[in-house]
């Protein structure tokens, strides 16, 4: 976080300094933040690798993982709700206020004006991959993958088999919402920032 308290007392009679800080502040927030989604997503990949090595062993291992990854998407879709909200603010009540100030109006005017799978947040289409990736992967090797045929114990229970692959669909549907909801542009309205 930035000090800017001792730097404008007294100096700053129209209050720029503060907005300016104020700014820059947020900017390194929505930076913060980016580099957050960076490491849920590297956690991922990693979490996946780890689980998918133990489910060639017990393919029910490999169940397991699309529920996880569904709380992960949460976790990656708050963050970036939160970017967004900071740069909804940022553009609506910082940049209209002081001129000079225009990065998130520019970043606005691009994302409105381009069409097709352009205008899909890239973001959300890479993370997302590798989320649906993981998890159709995990389900196919939890439902296909059999180590040894003579082994029933190994390929595990019907019913807990089952009941897995229910909670990863259901899991794979909750990922399909979040990406749905986070590829959304934001309303003309902005949103009430907390």
């Amino acid at each position: 976080m930035r000090d800017c308290e001792s730097d404008t007392k007294g100096k700053d009679p129209d209050g720029f300094e503060g907005i300016k800080c104020e700014y820059l502040t947020l900017r390194d927030e929505i930076l913060m933040r980016i580099k957050l989604r960076q490491r849920i997503a590297t956690t991922t990949l990693t979490f996946s690798g780890v689980l998918m090595g133990f489910g060639l062993k017990s393919p029910l291992v490999a169940l397991l993982y699309p529920p996880l990854a569904a709380f992960l998407a949460f976790l990656w879709a708050q963050n970036d709700h939160r970017v967004r909200q900071i740069a909804t603010y940022i553009h609506d009540r910082i940049e209209s206020n002081y001129p000079g100030l225009n990065w998130e109006t520019y970043l606005r005017n691009v994302r409105v004006s381009t069409e097709g799978l352009s205008s899909w947040r890239y973001v959300v289409l890479a993370y997302g991959g590798i989320l649906l990736f993981t998890q159709l992967f995990a389900l196919c090797l939890g439902l296909f993958w059999t180590p040894d045929k003579s082994s029933e114990m190994i390929r595990g229970n019907g019913f807990v088999r089952n009941v897995l692959c229910m909670i990863d669909f259901l899991a794979i549907g909750i990922v399909l919402w979040i990406l749905k909801k986070a590829s959304q542009r934001p309303p003309a309205k902005p949103e009430a920032c907390l």
